[in-house]
């Protein structure tokens, strides 16, 4: 849907407007871009931080720290993705 909006060469008066303008006036600052819808099964970490700072009211985290109720998904990522090495 974002990604829907983005494209289109109509004003965006939707909630998500805002966040849509700020994003299309970002790209104008980059040589080449991409869009692309990425499945919550390979976002499984930033969505479980983002729901959590929603559900918390927001938090800070320690940067080089570990997240404890991220370890589970962290360790799975590391197994699916076949490397060992988180993100690559």
């Amino acid at each position: 849907m974002v990604i829907q909006k983005l494209l289109s060469p109509q004003t965006n008066t939707s909630v998500l407007g805002p966040y849509i303008s700020d994003i299309a006036t970002m790209t104008v600052y980059l040589c080449a871009f991409r869009f692309a819808h990425v499945p919550r099964i390979a976002n499984r970490v930033p969505h479980l931080l983002a729901s959590t700072g929603l559900r918390d009211g927001g938090s800070i985290y320690r940067v080089g720290v570990e997240l404890t109720f991220l370890s589970t998904v962290v360790a799975f990522d590391k197994v699916v993705s076949g490397s060992g090495v988180y993100g690559s």
